[in-house]
């Protein structure tokens, strides 16, 4: 089977965060406000704390549930529902969430620079993807779809390649 297919499949049957369904907690906006501290490094690795790390799995189970929703809806052409989709993937953003002020900055200092900029990356896609099925121009809402599936690939072999094995060594081919 072809990496990409497997990858389609894998989203729509939910097999990259099993889970139920959490209720989106966010609206997006890319500019968080909250940066580090001048001189203050980054990690180079994705660990957190319980709390922090609950409401990022909450997060990666509404994107898994979204992602084969989006799979579907694109499939058959429901403008509509793609936009409505796409927009609740890309209000799902971690870092504006309900989080309180002090676990944002917690949330902010623990998690490297690149888990950031892919997650910001992401969610900005799936807003180009809402905007684009909305417009009802399929083929850049399918080609969004694609970016955000290899996103989704990527960042687990970076971050979560412990949980998802296979992808490491993917990410090299």
């Amino acid at each position: 089977m072809r990496f990409t297919t497997m990858v389609l499949v894998m989203t729509l049957v939910g097999l990259i965060v099993p889970g139920g369904t959490p209720a989106v907690r966010a609206q997006h906006d890319h500019d968080h406000g909250h940066e580090r501290a001048p001189g203050e490094t980054a990690p180079t690795e994705l660990v957190l704390p319980d709390d922090l790390r609950e409401a990022l799995v909450e997060e990666m189970q509404a994107i898994s549930e979204g992602m084969g929703l989006l799979l579907t809806n694109l499939a058959i052409g429901d403008t509509d529902e793609s936009a409505k989709v796409a927009s609740k993937i890309r209000d799902t953003f971690i870092l504006k969430q309900d989080l309180t002020q002090a676990e944002l900055k917690e949330l902010i200092s623990l998690l490297p620079e690149e888990f950031i900029a892919m997650d910001r990356a992401f969610h900005g896609t799936a807003g180009k993807l809402s905007k684009a099925a909305a417009a009802g121009d399929f083929s850049t809402a399918i080609e969004h779809f694609a970016t955000m599936s290899k996103a989704c690939v990527s960042c687990h072999a970076s971050y979560a390649a412990q949980r998802f094995p296979k992808l490491k060594a993917e990410e090299n081919h």
